[in-house]
């Protein structure tokens, strides 16, 4: 990992941990149940079955500007290494929310967009293999937050991402792909 971190970190680029929004995005706890059937917002939770609910515009006291933007974010809990094959990030609930939505600290904002194809094109880039090994690196706790981020490199989100053309991008070498191969297993997850 040492070697791929190093050249990545030699490209001197932001890194993601310069954008995700601080513990408690929007200033909604995880345990917070003050939600409407329907409503002005909608507020991603795992308080109930269904995902969503809804609170009033004025209820949001922080990142009000992000609040119209789109947002790719991800569970705070990773999962168990022993039982993640390799995932890092919990994928089943890493996605999209779409402007006029927001989430409880449930969620980490990984980034928040103006358009929906570069919150894709974000998204892309999650799901690969580099990505997450990079984030796999900086885990010590079983909680998500920025610094999980510190290693991996803002890209350009006018495009979307491949572990190939990033492999491309870094000069990694066969037997540093295989290495990320043999630790990072690849996305499972139904679109």
């Amino acid at each position: 990992t040492r070697n791929i971190v190093q050249k990545i970190y030699l490209q001197n680029e932001p890194k993601v941990s310069s954008r995700v929004l601080s513990q408690k995005p929007y200033g909604f706890r995880t345990n917070f149940t003050n939600f409407e059937q329907k409503g002005e917002v909608k507020i991603y939770t795992k308080k109930v079955t269904e995902g969503y609910r809804y609170v009033d515009r004025n209820a949001i006291i922080k990142n009000i500007d992000s609040i119209d933007k789109w947002k790719v974010v991800t569970s705070r809990s990773t999962s168990v290494p022993e039982e993640d094959n390799g995932q890092v990030l919990r994928m089943s609930q890493t996605f999209i929310v779409e402007p006029n939505a927001v989430v409880t600290e449930s969620y980490v904002v990984i980034d928040t967009f103006n358009t929906k194809e570069e919150a894709e094109n974000c998204y892309s880039y999650v799901k690969t293999k580099l990505y997450r090994l990079l984030c796999q690196a900086t885990i010590v706790s079983p909680d998500v937050s920025a610094r999980t981020f510190e290693l991996v490199p803002i890209q350009d989100f006018n495009e979307s991402w491949t572990d190939e053309k990033l492999y491309k991008k870094y000069g990694l070498t066969e037997e540093e792909i295989a290495f990320i191969d043999s630790i990072i297993r690849p996305m499972e997850i139904s679109e």
